[in-house]
């Protein structure tokens, strides 16, 4: 006489504490045979829990000014400086897909260079190993505190004057498609302006 047997897979999800630390994990299971529990059978296996880190920085250089050219330049009217901002992922884990935006305004008294005439250049993604993919830049021309809203981004194209210059762009935004790599990948967006 044959007996037949019956096996019950059971799949139990277990959620990661908050705080729980980056690196490699270890899950055992162990399934008791019958309510005797004299049969037993081991699983075990290893996992990497990583997680994204993002750090952003700012910094800005004189480029030139209309007194000194570039050679020791001041921030004076009609002076033009050189913004960088690098968005930098420290964490082993990549971002989620789609995920990253920098928006910035453009400082007061201030107006963003869109198009490259002479020392001023238009805005730049430049990758340092990040795995993203640049997007056009976006350009919102509303003022006050809405200007970096994302309903502010209307699509609508800047329109440079002779010098390069668009005076009515009051914040500006970078949104790369794909997940950002992390183990210190970043990338840069560099914006410059002139002072008014």
């Amino acid at each position: 006489d044959r007996r037949q047997r019956q096996m019950c897979i059971r799949d139990s999800a277990y959620t990661i504490p908050a705080g729980g630390p980056n690196g490699g994990w270890s899950a055992q299971v162990i399934a008791h045979e019958g309510t005797e529990g004299t049969i037993t059978h081991q699983r075990s296996a290893t996992l990497t829990v990583s997680e994204a880190s993002l750090t952003v920085s700012k910094s800005v250089q004189t480029i030139a000014d209309p007194v000194n050219g570039s050679s020791n330049p001041y921030n004076l009217p009609g002076a033009q400086l050189h913004y960088s901002i690098r968005v930098t992922n420290g964490g082993i884990g990549s971002t989620d897909a789609n995920s990253v935006s920098v928006t910035d305004a453009i400082p007061a008294n201030t107006r963003l260079c869109v198009a490259t005439v002479g020392n001023c250049s238009s805005p730049a993604f430049v990758d340092g190993g990040s795995g993203l993919a640049p997007a056009a830049f976006e350009y919102s021309f509303v003022s006050g505190p809405t200007a970096c809203d994302s309903a502010s981004f209307t699509g609508t194209s800047p329109v440079a004057d002779a010098n390069g210059y668009d005076d009515t762009v009051t914040c500006i935004r970078q949104q790369p498609g794909g997940s950002m790599n992390g183990s210190g990948a970043f990338f840069d967006v560099e914006i410059t302006v002139g002072i008014r």
